[in-house]
Protein backbone atom coordinates (compact mmCIF):
# COMPACT_ATOMS: atom_id res chain seq x y z
CA UNK A 1 0.00 0.00 0.00
CA UNK A 2 1.37 3.23 -0.89
CA UNK A 3 1.81 6.38 1.17
CA UNK A 4 -0.95 8.14 -0.79
CA UNK A 5 -3.42 4.84 -0.40
CA UNK A 6 -2.80 5.30 3.35
CA UNK A 7 -3.56 8.90 2.92
CA UNK A 8 -6.70 8.36 1.29
CA UNK A 9 -7.88 5.83 3.88
CA UNK A 10 -7.64 8.07 6.74
CA UNK A 11 -8.88 10.98 5.06
CA UNK A 12 -12.05 9.16 4.33
CA UNK A 13 -12.21 7.06 7.84
CA UNK A 14 -12.19 11.24 9.06
CA UNK A 15 -14.96 11.38 7.52
CA UNK A 16 -17.27 8.66 8.03
CA UNK A 17 -19.28 9.16 11.61
CA UNK A 18 -19.48 5.74 13.81
CA UNK A 19 -23.05 4.32 13.86
CA UNK A 20 -25.11 5.70 16.14
CA UNK A 21 -26.04 3.72 19.07
CA UNK A 22 -29.50 2.71 20.30
CA UNK A 23 -31.98 0.90 21.93
CA UNK A 24 -30.88 1.96 25.28
CA UNK A 25 -32.84 0.14 28.34
CA UNK A 26 -32.46 0.47 32.00
CA UNK A 27 -32.43 -2.15 34.63
CA UNK A 28 -32.16 -1.96 38.67
CA UNK A 29 -30.49 -4.48 40.11
CA UNK A 30 -29.21 -4.39 43.98
CA UNK A 31 -29.79 -0.72 44.14
CA UNK A 32 -27.64 -0.37 40.97
CA UNK A 33 -29.04 1.47 37.75
CA UNK A 34 -27.96 -0.94 35.06
CA UNK A 35 -28.06 0.47 31.14
CA UNK A 36 -27.54 -1.20 28.28
CA UNK A 37 -27.95 -0.43 24.52
CA UNK A 38 -27.22 -1.96 20.95
CA UNK A 39 -23.89 -0.93 19.16
CA UNK A 40 -24.74 -1.06 15.63
CA UNK A 41 -21.91 -3.52 14.84
CA UNK A 42 -22.63 -6.62 16.57
CA UNK A 43 -22.67 -8.12 12.64
CA UNK A 44 -20.02 -6.27 11.64
CA UNK A 45 -16.84 -8.45 10.23
CA UNK A 46 -14.17 -6.44 12.40
CA UNK A 47 -16.59 -5.49 14.95
CA UNK A 48 -14.19 -6.91 17.63
CA UNK A 49 -11.26 -4.56 16.46
CA UNK A 50 -12.82 -1.42 15.66
CA UNK A 51 -11.86 0.54 18.66
CA UNK A 52 -15.30 2.32 19.68
CA UNK A 53 -15.55 4.67 22.67
CA UNK A 54 -19.04 5.17 24.30
CA UNK A 55 -20.29 8.10 25.94
CA UNK A 56 -22.83 7.68 28.79
CA UNK A 57 -24.41 11.31 29.73
CA UNK A 58 -26.99 11.54 32.50
CA UNK A 59 -28.41 14.74 34.30
CA UNK A 60 -31.41 15.63 36.37
CA UNK A 61 -34.33 16.30 33.94
CA UNK A 62 -34.86 20.10 34.72
CA UNK A 63 -31.31 20.28 34.25
CA UNK A 64 -30.11 19.81 30.95
CA UNK A 65 -27.15 22.86 31.04
CA UNK A 66 -24.05 21.96 30.11
CA UNK A 67 -22.46 22.37 33.14
CA UNK A 68 -24.65 19.91 35.21
CA UNK A 69 -24.15 17.06 32.66
CA UNK A 70 -22.33 14.00 33.76
CA UNK A 71 -20.53 12.04 31.24
CA UNK A 72 -19.08 8.52 31.86
CA UNK A 73 -17.00 6.42 29.03
CA UNK A 74 -17.24 3.33 28.82
CA UNK A 75 -15.55 0.31 26.28
CA UNK A 76 -18.59 -1.90 26.78
CA UNK A 77 -22.52 -1.36 25.67
CA UNK A 78 -23.26 -1.79 29.35
CA UNK A 79 -22.44 0.65 32.37
CA UNK A 80 -23.73 0.38 36.23
CA UNK A 81 -24.39 3.98 38.54
CA UNK A 82 -24.65 2.96 42.01
CA UNK A 83 -27.97 4.09 44.11
CA UNK A 84 -25.66 6.28 46.35
CA UNK A 85 -24.11 8.45 43.49
CA UNK A 86 -27.89 9.49 42.81
CA UNK A 87 -30.49 11.86 44.74
CA UNK A 88 -32.98 9.98 45.79
CA UNK A 89 -36.32 10.42 44.20
CA UNK A 90 -35.40 12.39 41.20
CA UNK A 91 -36.21 12.17 37.54
CA UNK A 92 -32.61 11.93 35.40
CA UNK A 93 -32.30 11.70 31.49
CA UNK A 94 -29.87 9.85 29.87
CA UNK A 95 -28.52 8.79 26.69
CA UNK A 96 -25.42 7.57 25.07
CA UNK A 97 -22.97 7.98 21.94
CA UNK A 98 -20.17 6.53 20.10
CA UNK A 99 -16.51 7.50 19.33
CA UNK A 100 -13.50 6.41 17.96
CA UNK A 101 -10.60 5.27 20.26
CA UNK A 102 -8.12 7.75 19.58
CA UNK A 103 -5.31 6.86 22.29
CA UNK A 104 -2.50 8.40 20.09
CA UNK A 105 -4.36 11.44 19.51
CA UNK A 106 -3.94 10.47 15.31
CA UNK A 107 -7.68 10.56 14.55
CA UNK A 108 -9.29 13.39 13.84
CA UNK A 109 -13.36 12.17 12.76
CA UNK A 110 -16.23 12.90 14.74
CA UNK A 111 -18.43 11.32 17.11
CA UNK A 112 -22.01 9.64 15.82
CA UNK A 113 -25.24 10.75 16.92
CA UNK A 114 -26.65 10.45 20.31
CA UNK A 115 -29.28 7.38 21.06
CA UNK A 116 -32.92 8.66 21.59
CA UNK A 117 -33.19 9.81 25.82
CA UNK A 118 -34.86 8.21 27.89
CA UNK A 119 -36.24 9.35 31.48
CA UNK A 120 -36.30 7.68 34.78
CA UNK A 121 -36.65 8.12 38.06
CA UNK A 122 -34.84 7.00 41.15
CA UNK A 123 -35.97 5.51 44.64
CA UNK A 124 -37.32 7.78 46.74
CA UNK A 125 -35.64 8.44 49.90
CA UNK A 126 -37.30 5.61 53.09
CA UNK A 127 -39.35 3.70 50.41
CA UNK A 128 -38.46 0.71 52.20
CA UNK A 129 -38.82 1.88 55.78
CA UNK A 130 -42.02 3.54 54.57
CA UNK A 131 -43.56 -0.47 53.74
CA UNK A 132 -41.82 -1.79 57.06
CA UNK A 133 -43.74 0.58 58.46
CA UNK A 134 -47.24 -0.47 57.04
CA UNK A 135 -46.68 -3.62 58.01
CA UNK A 136 -45.57 -2.74 60.94
CA UNK A 137 -49.21 -1.01 61.55
CA UNK A 138 -51.14 -3.89 60.04
CA UNK A 139 -50.23 -6.12 62.25
CA UNK A 140 -50.92 -3.74 65.15
CA UNK A 141 -53.85 -3.53 64.07
CA UNK A 142 -55.07 -7.24 63.76
CA UNK A 143 -53.77 -7.94 66.99
CA UNK A 144 -56.04 -5.44 68.44
CA UNK A 145 -59.01 -7.13 67.42
CA UNK A 146 -58.61 -9.66 69.47
CA UNK A 147 -61.41 -9.13 72.40
CA UNK A 148 -59.86 -8.62 76.18
CA UNK A 149 -61.62 -10.13 78.94
CA UNK A 150 -60.04 -7.50 81.28
CA UNK A 151 -63.99 -5.60 80.99
CA UNK A 152 -65.47 -8.74 82.53
CA UNK A 153 -62.84 -9.04 85.57
CA UNK A 154 -62.59 -5.56 86.50
CA UNK A 155 -65.75 -5.61 88.44
CA UNK A 156 -65.29 -9.30 90.05
CA UNK A 157 -61.56 -7.98 91.37
CA UNK A 158 -63.48 -4.97 92.59
CA UNK A 159 -66.29 -6.72 94.33
CA UNK A 160 -64.72 -9.70 95.50
CA UNK A 161 -61.48 -7.92 97.01
CA UNK A 162 -59.55 -10.29 94.21
CA UNK A 163 -60.62 -13.57 95.41
CA UNK A 164 -62.09 -15.16 93.03
CA UNK A 165 -63.13 -18.26 94.91
CA UNK A 166 -66.25 -16.95 96.12
CA UNK A 167 -67.50 -16.00 92.97
CA UNK A 168 -66.58 -19.43 91.25
CA UNK A 169 -68.32 -21.29 94.06
CA UNK A 170 -71.69 -19.28 93.59
CA UNK A 171 -71.52 -19.95 90.04
CA UNK A 172 -71.24 -23.54 90.35
CA UNK A 173 -73.94 -23.90 92.98
CA UNK A 174 -76.62 -21.55 90.52
CA UNK A 175 -75.01 -24.17 87.63
CA UNK A 176 -75.84 -27.32 89.89
CA UNK A 177 -79.37 -25.84 90.78
CA UNK A 178 -80.29 -24.95 86.97
CA UNK A 179 -79.26 -28.49 86.15
CA UNK A 180 -81.29 -30.16 88.94
CA UNK A 181 -84.32 -28.09 87.37
CA UNK A 182 -83.86 -29.51 84.55
CA UNK A 183 -83.62 -33.22 85.25
CA UNK A 184 -86.65 -32.49 87.20
CA UNK A 185 -88.64 -31.25 84.29
CA UNK A 186 -87.20 -33.63 81.86
CA UNK A 187 -88.32 -36.55 84.47
CA UNK A 188 -91.82 -34.70 84.76
CA UNK A 189 -92.43 -34.92 80.77
CA UNK A 190 -91.50 -38.52 80.03
CA UNK A 191 -93.70 -39.34 83.16
CA UNK A 192 -97.11 -37.78 81.85
CA UNK A 193 -96.37 -39.39 78.38
CA UNK A 194 -96.31 -42.42 79.78
CA UNK A 195 -99.51 -41.87 81.83
CA UNK A 196 -101.44 -40.61 79.05
CA UNK A 197 -100.08 -43.77 77.03
CA UNK A 198 -101.82 -46.05 80.02
CA UNK A 199 -104.70 -44.36 80.25
CA UNK A 200 -105.90 -45.34 77.14
CA UNK A 201 -106.00 -48.85 77.71
CA UNK A 202 -107.81 -51.01 79.95
CA UNK A 203 -107.33 -50.16 83.60
CA UNK A 204 -104.57 -52.27 85.51
CA UNK A 205 -102.89 -52.41 89.14
CA UNK A 206 -100.44 -50.32 87.38
CA UNK A 207 -102.72 -47.65 86.01
CA UNK A 208 -104.00 -47.23 89.48
CA UNK A 209 -101.26 -47.21 91.55
CA UNK A 210 -99.90 -44.13 88.78
CA UNK A 211 -103.30 -42.30 89.04
CA UNK A 212 -102.99 -42.30 93.04
CA UNK A 213 -99.74 -40.90 93.29
CA UNK A 214 -100.73 -38.13 90.99
CA UNK A 215 -100.88 -35.98 94.05
CA UNK A 216 -97.91 -36.08 95.13
CA UNK A 217 -94.44 -35.06 93.44
CA UNK A 218 -93.20 -35.88 90.30
CA UNK A 219 -90.08 -37.69 91.64
CA UNK A 220 -92.36 -39.66 94.42
CA UNK A 221 -93.74 -40.45 90.54
CA UNK A 222 -91.22 -41.63 88.66
CA UNK A 223 -89.84 -43.82 92.00
CA UNK A 224 -93.38 -45.55 92.05
CA UNK A 225 -92.79 -46.80 88.00
CA UNK A 226 -89.35 -48.02 89.07
CA UNK A 227 -90.66 -50.13 91.86
CA UNK A 228 -92.94 -51.60 90.00
CA UNK A 229 -90.96 -52.27 86.50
Amino acid sequence: MTKNAILFFFFISSTVRPINPHNLTLEVVNRSYHFKWVSGYEEHTYESSLPRLYKFFYHKEQQDTVSLVNKLLFLKTECSIPEHDLEAGIRYVSWVCTEISNQNNDYKGVGSSCSSPITWSTTPTGKYRDNFNTAVINRIKKVTWVATPSPFFQPLFHNHQGNFKVRMALFKSILNRKLTCEASLSQTAHSKIFLQSCASGPPTPFSALVRASLCHSSNRVVNSMVRYF
